[in-house]
């Protein structure tokens, strides 16, 4: 019988369908594969960081924008 590890979840959204509560999988062989369980989606680590960095990038003007008065 093969060992198993359990591992707690990290709770994140759904890159592709931003469900707030979706079970994401990730492959162990590769550790860069991803599957939603919500909408079955796959993505990789390297759409994760596109992600992030688009997302970065927004934040960072925000950081540099002016005040509204």
């Amino acid at each position: 019988m093969a060992a198993t590890a359990t591992v707690k979840g990290i709770s994140l959204p759904c890159p592709c369908c931003g469900e707030t509560d979706a079970s994401i999988k990730l492959s162990l062989a590769s550790m860069d594969d991803f599957e939603c369980e919500h909408c079955d989606a796959t993505f990789s680590r390297e759409d994760v960081e596109s992600f992030i960095s688009k997302w970065s990038k927004l934040l960072s003007w925000i950081d540099t924008a002016p005040a509204a008065e």
